[in-house]
């Protein structure tokens, strides 16, 4: 069993406790949505839910494609990565928004924009994704992803048909999690950006993730309140276009948009530790970065899954599991498909996976380390470890 000193206990206990649903007004949570005022919205065209085996979507990025990126994809793209897929209403937290990737408290802390050249359906401009009514609102008018590729050094950027663009509003993180609100935000963004990737390789639409670039000027360009909400990575998307464009030499200043509050509380850590991981010149972004040689799996097999689109739509959260075992097949496949190398700009691999393994046929319970270059389990100490588990996250029924 885990021992942890006391004051770690306490601490932990205590943290638990003051973001307990019990402990907590969920009415008073911070808007959801971002808005502009004075600014038209664009309604995006509703569009088939991809067909791909979640499986087969997750296991190959697509790489190369030579489909047009059009208004249509770009609805798909945002609507399984972000879009507001059902509601329903509950006596604590009354009506409650669940979105097509799951956050942290269900408070949405990421927001997505979308820098574009001229495509089939939608002008070259600067675009906010509003999730709630499905929709664009324009920011700026003109090509703006020649400054783009300048400000994360990457030339290539600029002959993408379109840059989607994830930033963090903290408050609403931190509404609940307090100073620990930062670290959720960026566990937030990866499970939009799963859903992106897949989507994007669904329906055949080249995908990179870039997370180094000058901050300050990607704020500047979808016109941030950088106190609020900052700009966390760019996905380029679709076949590269012939002709690159270039850079704008001026911008105006622009409405940072409507959060819809103002009473959020400073937590000085979360703020520091941003601003110290900004980086402000192309040769810090350049010496920062890593790239990516993608890594397909096909250890999945016969293993079959349902449509993507379906698995979206369908995604919820529970606290309480079945007991039935899984298969090792099952689990193999995974473990395969959440260890894909996805292109990008910082080495593709930050984590490593260790899981506690309690019913799965044909595997001896215990905790493992799963090696992700041998795609083989690594058994680390044998044991039952419901309990141990449920402990961990402070008496849940695991």
């Amino acid at each position: 069993m885990l021992i942890l000193a006391n004051s770690e206990k306490t601490a932990a206990q205590e943290f638990h406790d003051a973001t307990n649903l019990s402990y907590i007004n969920l009415l008073t949570k911070p808007p959801l949505y971002k808005s502009y005022t004075g600014l038209s919205s664009i309604p995006l065209p509703q569009s088939d839910a991809p067909e791909m085996p979640t499986l087969e979507a997750l296991a190959r990025p697509a790489t190369t494609g030579t489909a047009p990126l059009d208004l249509l994809s770009i609805s798909q793209l945002l609507h399984y990565s972000a879009g507001l897929i059902r509601k329903s209403v509950s006596p604590s937290a009354g009506e409650v928004h669940y979105r097509a990737a799951a956050s942290a408290g269900a408070l949405y802390p990421i927001e997505l924009y979308l820098v574009c050249g001229e495509l089939d359906g939608l002008a070259a401009g600067v675009y906010h994704y509003s999730p709630a009514g499905h929709a664009l609102t324009k920011l700026r008018t003109g090509d703006l992803r020649g400054n783009l590729a300048a400000s994360a050094d990457d030339e290539t950027l600029a002959s993408s048909p379109a840059i989607i663009i994830s930033t963090a509003v903290f408050w609403r993180s931190a509404w609940k999690y307090r100073t620990r609100g930062y670290r959720y935000c960026f566990w937030d963004n990866g499970t939009m950006l799963a859903n992106l990737l897949a989507t994007a390789s669904a329906v055949g639409q080249p995908a990179r993730v870039i997370a180094g670039f000058i901050d300050f000027q990607v704020d500047l360009i979808l016109g941030l309140d950088s106190r609020e909400e900052a700009s966390i990575c760019l996905i380029a998307v679709g076949a590269p276009e012939e002709q690159p464009a270039a850079a704008s030499e001026s911008m105006e200043v622009i409405d940072c948009g409507d959060l819809g509050f103002n009473d959020a509380i400073p937590y000085p850590e979360s703020r520091r530790l941003h601003i110290e991981a900004a980086l402000t010149s192309a040769q810090e972004v350049g010496r920062w970065r890593v790239e990516t040689q993608v890594r397909e799996t096909n250890v999945f097999g016969e293993i079959a899954s349902a449509p993507l689109g379906e698995s979206i739509s369908c995604r919820g959260s529970t606290r309480r599991f079945a007991r039935e075992p899984i298969s090792y097949d099952q689990l193999s496949a995974l473990l395969a498909v959440s260890s894909v190398t996805m292109p990008t700009d910082f080495g593709g691999r930050l984590t490593e996976p260790y899981l506690i393994v309690n019913a799965v046929d044909g595997l001896v319970s215990g905790a493992y380390h799963y090696s992700r270059i041998k795609s083989e389990l690594q058994l680390l100490r044998e044991g039952e470890m419901r309990n141990e588990a449920g402990h961990l996250c402070f008496e849940q029924a695991l």
